[in-house]
């Protein structure tokens, strides 16, 4: 035989083996509670019964699947108002907690001041909220062409969107100008990347809140970002199983948690978080490894 068949022959074998090497894989799907209004993002299952790591073996973990929505908010209380005035005399606007673009920002100023009557007709509105592009920042106009009399203004200083919309200090005069440019790019996207942790269960799992800034040591079973838009379904399977070492040799109990960059929990306001998780056995002395088993068995 020549070189390259020898070779061959030498990698099929250390595949057999490798496959030799890995026991039996059980899946857990594991669901949240879908009670209105609760926490969905973390919570824990007792397993019916517990997966236990066979005699000088032990037990890895892998996501397989992930499925929820994409319903946490960027505009919750505290950076949800916009201030302006009418001849002097301030109104409110206060956007409900949601999940927000630049668009959707603009159309309901747009749509409560019509309410206030501070409209021209239809497809006449004297504040806008726009982005450029080019900058990345928001751009805000004034105009009045139906009522030339009234003089508006926006009292960016008193907005608590003006985080969001790319002002981020505490003293700013009245906007009164046409044409109004943040000094700052916008920053409507607190959450850049999703976490999911199985703490308790994966060694070296963080649970905790406030790491802004701060390195941290976390082994992670997912880090994500869904391709979709607010208000659609989010279903993430990793290209491969990134296997990680359980910190124990026999399974009872799975506590799910998702976060942010960091390690906030995310609000899923009651929707469900569906994690398919898959464990399997490996020799204690094994490296983690990706790749198909032996048939799953299902445990739901």
């Amino acid at each position: 035989m020549d070189v390259r068949t020898l070779a061959y022959i030498a990698t099929l074998a250390e595949r057999r083996n490798a496959l030799l090497e890995r026991g039996e894989e059980t899946i857990v799907s594991l669901t949240s509670p879908t009670k209105l209004g609760s926490d969905t993002s973390s919570y824990a299952f007792e397993l019916p019964e517990p997966i236990t790591a066979p005699t000088n073996r032990k037990l890895e973990v892998a996501l397989s699947s992930l499925e929820t929505a994409y319903t946490w908010p960027n505009i919750v209380s505290g950076i949800n108002t916009l201030v302006y005035t009418v001849d002097g005399v301030p109104f409110t606007v206060t956007l409900a907690e949601g999940a927000y673009e630049l668009t959707a920002i603009d159309a309901e100023v747009r749509r409560q001041m019509r309410l206030n009557g501070h409209a021209g007709p239809e497809g006449i509105y004297y504040v806008r909220i726009i982005a450029n592009l080019a900058t990345l920042r928001s751009v805000i106009t004034i105009t009045n062409p139906t009522d030339p009399v009234a003089v508006y203004t926006v009292d960016i200083a008193q907005s608590s969107l003006k985080t969001v919309l790319g002002w981020p200090g505490a003293v700013y005069a009245p906007l009164t100008a046409s044409y109004n440019e943040s000094p700052e790019i916008v920053q409507i996207s607190g959450v850049n990347e999703l976490l999911l942790q199985c703490p308790a269960l994966v060694k070296g799992g963080v649970v905790g809140s406030g790491n802004t800034g701060q390195a941290f040591r976390s082994y992670v079973l997912a880090s994500f970002f869904p391709d979709v838009p607010p208000g659609y379904k989010v279903s993430y399977a990793p290209r491969n199983l990134i296997w990680l070492p359980a910190s124990t040799t026999q399974i009872r109990r799975i506590e799910v948690l998702l976060t942010d960059q960091n390690l906030e929990k995310i609000n899923l306001r009651g929707e469900p978080l569906t994690v398919n998780l898959v464990v399997r056995d490996v020799p204690t002395d094994a490296f983690s490894m990706s790749g198909a088993g032996r048939p799953s068995l299902a445990l739901v």
